[in-house]
């Protein structure tokens, strides 16, 4: 009665997948083999064993899911009501709407100053700073509108893209419905090509082969439904083969794809980069300070000294208020940003890498971790042979075994993934034209294809006059044709055999299958016999020929490019949904590190101990979307600037955490409308050219920032200074010009000859600020003992002789120069302008190294800017053109050398204290080349402690230790980190009995049932197990 009652569970159940073909084992009344149940069509074995309660769950499957009434869809009343509850299935859109986007642009401390000082030169009546001040403003509110609305148009024309149809049943009738109208419980009909919809369960018909790289990086489809897979449909997920009716379970938001959306529904609206945070921290800062002086200087003019507020002419306090408030503003900043990040991005189009996102490009400067996803990503997502590690028996060559595996396929099975891989190892081996000439030298007579019974593809053939028989599937069933089936029992397939020596190879054949597959290898076995005529298969011995092995293998550039990206002092990590053993593998192949842990390992409950884990490993397997997320967020709380590569929406969510999100080439649109960067070429070496670029950049913007708060710095100093001390104030419209001026004539910045850091290029305001200060209060002292300077310098000519009163601001007061009268104060604040137009202008030249500024040559265009200016400004200064009173040639040439006298003190001083703070930089990132030795690759970047992780809180010596004893753990014992590799996530392994075998094994890291068959895995589970091998 229980064999009964087990046999018709198990086809009521599954009667309408395989139509009844199942083989019960009498022996044992706790299992039951259902051939082909759970191995793959594509000849991936996978033991089929169904538990008792596994059984008891599937014949539920029918009547909870399945009843005649649920196959008749939902009703109309139904489906408002289940949208009420789920709403519609879709991502509900973020709308900003465009009035937002300008007027977000006109928020923040750098455009309130600069606002406030355009009203103040209206109520002033000063129309030329006002004209000069609304034009900067329109310019900057439209760079930053643009940028916004290009993000948001980007995303809009990636969701536009996404919009499809199913067939649905409806009020007992097939529709077609757009799958934003679907609701939970609606009966949808799939087939090869169609996209999962919404989360789903698998009804009935056809048995799907079902492509989930993009959610969980597995290379090979799954078999839908099967006892390691179950019945569930993920949303996002490819039918690659077969055809049936399908019950959604969850829509919109509810789904797993979903999730990973709304974690990206940020990227709509432009995000701050790192280093512009910085920038502008230390602006607001600056800009604070301005307004807590203008306030001092404007109680003491009016309170302390009696000035009037306004009382026209130049000493209006209003007026210097107005001088000092523009000063402060680098008005300029957002044009230079925005120019130097669209060269940027216009390099790297060259280099085919699409930039989204600019804030990108300072961000990868800043990188310190690269985390990727495998599948697609650092590999090609295509399997294929791997020729060098195809095993072969005495007597034949790996030559031979790959082209009789070749010969052994059906070219005309193009959704297969096996017979493609050895298709396609086969042409990357021989090369096309030499494989296709080798093909033609077989005739085939009769092609026996693969099916879930007999697991196997049988070919007979000529080759010149010998006739072959082929053979190419399990291992198991090629080495004998009734393994698996009741004694004395034959399988479906038109010829049988057991392999000659079966018994004297059969043990060291096993043992080879099962170290390929703790490397992480699919295998499929080769066997040949030669009979002396076509027409008599049967005739002679079948002989193993070898096990083909095939991975899905590394893009031909990843491990060149991991090689440079740690030359850079950046950790790299794997995280991927695929098998543990299979991401060692991938890893040990690409030299990436072979510390690959299994998810559980992310269980810790110690936010310590999870931060040294992620730190010290090489990377995660088996890992969901939300662990993905978890890795980036975990190093971003550690303060690191943290990049994520990835394809699949699975790695959206990742993707749109990370500081930089890098979507490679074939990505779905869910990754790349949550990627910062999109590469439209195959490989990685675009990401190491962004690397180079990114510190280029970043080199060019803290240039600008350090000249520009430096100018700003000594510009608001001198001001007041001259205010408090001389009781004298430049003329404010010098003060727009020389900022708005100097600004303009550094966008050749963005171009500038600059050398890219060996280490990521981390920006602290300290630096920042005391660089500037040290910058600016140099210059001001230059601009204090200048003025001083121009005071001892005219005594000797003020008219009626004697000592120069300060208090006295009267006209009387007049100098002799070049033949003329002119009033001196006048002269003092002409001179005084062209004092620090030059100096602040020749000052760039220091800030943009940190070395000596004579020995690293500028740009071209740099050169030009700075010294077009300089010469533009002295021209004016002698001919009176804006500048008045003109000054004469002696002064300007005095003003020349005097600047650059001071430009070699500034720049000793700058080269003092990066000596004693260690910020000097003399080693720089290039391109560099692979080891060619071994010896070399030990010594390689990356390999043992990295630089890039050495620096973390963690000492040295500590980190040291923690990795040998991870490595050792992983290394000594093999068998050992099999059963920790072994335990599904959150359960203890019992292996006492083969029910709890076959359990542990939907989770098994090393997926040894995916290359052993059925008798080989029963015999080596408990020692493999029980740690007695």
């Amino acid at each position: 009665l229980h064999k009964a009652f087990v046999w018709f569970s198990a086809c009521g159940a599954r009667g309408n997948l395989f139509g009844g073909a199942y083989k019960i084992m009498a022996s044992d009344l706790t299992t039951v083999l259902i051939p082909g149940g759970d191995s793959s069509d594509t000849g991936t074995p996978v033991v089929g064993s169904f538990e008792r309660g596994s059984l008891q769950r599937a014949s539920q499957a029918r009547d909870e899911h399945t009843t005649e009434e649920e196959l008749k869809g939902l009703t109309d009343a139904d489906v408002l009501r289940r949208r009420e509850e789920s709403g519609w299935n879709e991502i509900p859109e973020k709308i900003i709407p465009i009035w937002y986007m300008v007027v977000k642009q006109l928020m923040g401390p750098m455009p309130y100053m600069i606002e406030a000082a355009t009203v103040l030169s209206v109520a002033l009546l000063q129309w030329a700073p006002f004209g000069i001040l609304l034009a900067i403003l329109i310019i900057n509110t439209a760079i930053g509108f643009h940028e916004e609305k290009k993000a948001k148009d980007a995303l809009d024309g990636l969701k536009s893209e996404m919009i499809s149809t199913v067939p649905c049943k409806r009020n007992g009738e097939m529709v077609t419905l757009n799958v934003r109208e679907l609701v939970p419980g609606d009966i949808i009909f799939l087939r090869g090509g169609n996209i999962v919809p919404a989360d789903s369960r698998w009804l009935e018909g056809d048995v799907f082969q079902v492509d989930t790289a993009a959610l969980t990086g597995e290379a090979l489809p799954r078999k839908v439904p099967s006892d390691q897979y179950g019945v569930d449909l993920l949303s996002g997920c490819v039918v690659k083969q077969g055809e049936g009716f399908c019950v959604v379970d969850k829509v919109g938001v509810h789904t797993e794809i979903g999730a990973g959306m709304i974690a990206i529904q940020d990227k709509a609206e432009v995000q701050m980069g790192f280093f512009e945070q910085k920038i502008m921290t230390v602006v607001a800062a600056i800009i604070t300070i301005t307004i807590i002086d203008i306030i001092a200087l404007t109680l003491l003019e009016t309170v302390g000294r009696g000035h009037a507020l306004y009382a026209g002419g130049q000493n209006s306090v209003l007026l210097w208020d107005l001088a000092i408030m523009v000063a402060a503003v680098p008005i300029a900043l957002p044009l230079v940003i925005q120019v130097t990040m669209a060269i940027g991005a216009s390099t790297m189009a060259e280099k085919k890498a699409i930039i989204t996102h600019l804030t990108a490009l300072q961000e990868i400067a800043s990188m310190k971790v690269l985390c990727s996803d495998k599948t697609g990503t650092l590999t090609t997502a295509n399997m294929t042979i791997i020729p060098p590690s195809i095993y072969v028996t005495e007597g034949f060559t790996q030559e031979q075994v790959l082209t009789w595996a070749a010969i052994a396929s059906n070219p005309n099975n193009k959704e297969d993934p096996i017979d493609q891989a050895v298709f396609r190892g086969f042409e990357q081996y021989f090369g096309t034209e030499k494989s296709a000439e080798i093909i033609s030298e077989y005739k085939i007579h009769q092609f026996m294809g693969f099916n879930p019974v007999t697991k196997r593809t049988v070919v007979r053939t000529t080759h010149g006059k010998q006739p072959l028989v082929i053979s190419k599937g399990l291992l198991n069933k090629v080495l004998n044709t009734r393994h698996g089936m009741p004694k004395g029992e034959e399988d479906d397939g038109e010829l049988q055999w057991e392999v000659e020596k079966l018994s004297e190879i059969g043990e060291a054949v096993k043992d080879a299958d099962l170290k390929l597959s703790f490397k992480g290898y699919k295998t499929i076995a080769v066997a040949v016999r030669k009979p002396r005529s076509i027409d008599n298969p049967n005739d002679g011995p079948m002989v193993l020929a070898g096990i083909v092995p095939m991975l899905d293998p590394p893009r031909v550039d990843t491990e060149e490019t991991i090689y440079r990206i740690r030359n850079g002092m950046i950790e790299v990590k794997m995280i991927t949904g695929d098998h543990l053993n299979i991401a060692k593998e991938t890893a040990r192949l690409i030299n990436l590190g072979t510390n690959i842990l299994p998810a559980s390992a992310l269980q810790s409950e110690q936010p310590e101990t999870l931060k040294k884990l992620i730190l010290d490993c090489d990377g995660f397997a088996q890992v969901l979307p939300r662990d993905k997320k978890e890795v980036v967020m975990t190093l971003q709380n550690m303060g690191m600037v943290v990049g994520m590569t990835g394809d699949g929406v699975n790695d959206a969510p990742a993707l749109a955490q990370a500081q930089i999100g890098i979507a490679v080439d074939g990505a779905t649109e869910a990754a790349k409308a949550a990627a910062d960067i999109i590469l439209t070429t195959p490989g990685l070496s675009a990401i190491f050219d962004a690397v180079i670029e990114s510190r280029k950049i970043f080199q060019r913007l803290l240039a600008y920032i350090l000249y520009r708060m430096a100018a700003t710095v000594q510009i608001v100093l001198v001001l007041t200074l001259l205010i408090c001390i001389y009781d004298h104030m430049i003329d404010p419209l010098y003060v727009i010009l020389l900022a708005l001026f100097n600004d303009v004539t550094m966008t050749p910045i963005s171009s500038d000859n600059v050398k890219p850091s060996k280490k990521p290029d981390i920006p602290t305001i300290e630096y920042i600020v005391g660089m500037a200060c040290l910058f600016g209060f140099l210059s001001t002292a230059e601009t204090l003992i200048y003025y001083q300077y121009v005071n001892l310098w005219d005594q000797p000519s003020l008219q009626g002789g004697g000592e120069l009163d300060y208090s006295d601001k009267s006209d009387d007061i007049q100098i002799e120069i070049d033949g003329r009268r002119e009033n001196v104060w006048d002269i003092r604040s002409a001179a005084t302008y062209v004092q620090i137009s030059i100096a602040v202008e020749i000052l760039i030249f220091s800030c943009r190294t940190t070395g000596w500024f004579f020995l690293d040559m500028p740009s071209w265009g740099l050169i030009i800017g700075v010294m077009g200016a300089n010469i533009m400004v002295s021209f004016c200064a002698v001919y009176g053109v804006i500048v008045t009173p003109a000054l004469d040639w002696g002064y300007v040439a005095n003003i020349w050398l005097y600047d650059i006298a001071w430009l070699f003190v500034i720049d000793a001083s700058k080269m003092l204290v990066n000596y004693l703070t260690g910020n000097s930089h003399s080693d720089h990132l290039d391109y560099v080349n692979l080891p060619t030795t071994a010896a070399a690759a030990a010594q390689a970047p990356g390999s043992g402690i990295r630089p890039s992780t050495a620096s973390s809180s963690h000492s040295f010596l500590e980190r040291a230790s923690l990795r040998a004893s991870l490595r050792a753990a992983a290394t000594s014992d093999p068998m050992a980190a099999a059963r920790q590799s072994y335990k599904p996530r959150g359960s203890s392994l019992r292996p006492s009995t083969p029910g709890n075998v076959a359990r542990a094994r939907g989770d098994n890291a090393f997926a040894v049932d995916d290359v052993l068959g059925d008798a080989a895995l029963a015999s080596a589970a408990s020692p493999l197990i029980g740690g007695q091998r």
